[in-house]
C-alpha cells in the first residue's frame, strides 16, 4: 500500500488562485509533499538543474494541449523521467486536445470545472493503485523469465 505522505506532487499552473486551490485540496487528501510552479519553465529548471532536486511522482500540468507548446512540455518532462505520472489539466473540452495529451505521455486528462476536485481524487487513487501493482511485480531473473514467456 502506498502511503500518501510518500508521493511527491508538482502542480504547474499560471493561475495563482487555481494553484493554491489545487494544493490545498491535495493537502486535504493527505498528501504533504506538494510543490507549486507558476509556469512550465520554472518546473523544467527545477527538474534539470540540480542532482539533489526532488523528482516528483506526479505532475499536474495546466496548459493548452491544442497548441504544440503544451505537447512539447509533456514530451520534455517524459524525456527527463518517463516514470513521472503526468496529469493534464485544461479548460479545453476538445476531445482532440485530450487525445493528444494522452498520446504524448499524459496519464490522464482533467477538464477544469465543477468536478475537477473529484477527478483529481480519482486520478491520484488510480496512480496509487498502479504504483502498488508495479511494486508487487517480481524482480530480477524471475521477472525476465515471466516476461519472456508472456506472463508479465
Amino acid at each position: 500500500m502506498i502511503l500518501r505522505d510518500s508521493l511527491s506532487i508538482f502542480i504547474i499552473d499560471n493561475d495563482l488562485f487555481c494553484r493554491t486551490l489545487y494544493m490545498q485540496h491535495i493537502h486535504n487528501l493527505g498528501y504533504s509533499r506538494v510543490s507549486l510552479f507558476c509556469d512550465e519553465q520554472e518546473c523544467m529548471d527545477q527538474l534539470t538543474t540540480s542532482s539533489t532536486t526532488e523528482i516528483p511522482d506526479v505532475i499536474f500540468l495546466c496548459c493548452c494541449f491544442e497548441q504544440q507548446n503544451g505537447l512539447n512540455i509533456l514530451r520534455k518532462i517524459k524525456r527527463i523521467n518517463p516514470d513521472i505520472y503526468l496529469v493534464a489539466l485544461s479548460g479545453d473540452e476538445d476531445k482532440q486536445a485530450a487525445i493528444n495529451a494522452i498520446k504524448y505521455g499524459a496519464f490522464d486528462y482533467i477538464i477544469k470545472g465543477e468536478s475537477d476536485f473529484t477527478k483529481i481524487d480519482e486520478v491520484l487513487t488510480k496512480i496509487e493503485n498502479v504504483i502498488a501493482l508495479l511494486q508487487q511485480r517480481p524482480t530480477g531473473r524471475l521477472s525476465k523469465l515471466l516476461t519472456k514467456i508472456g506472463l508479465l
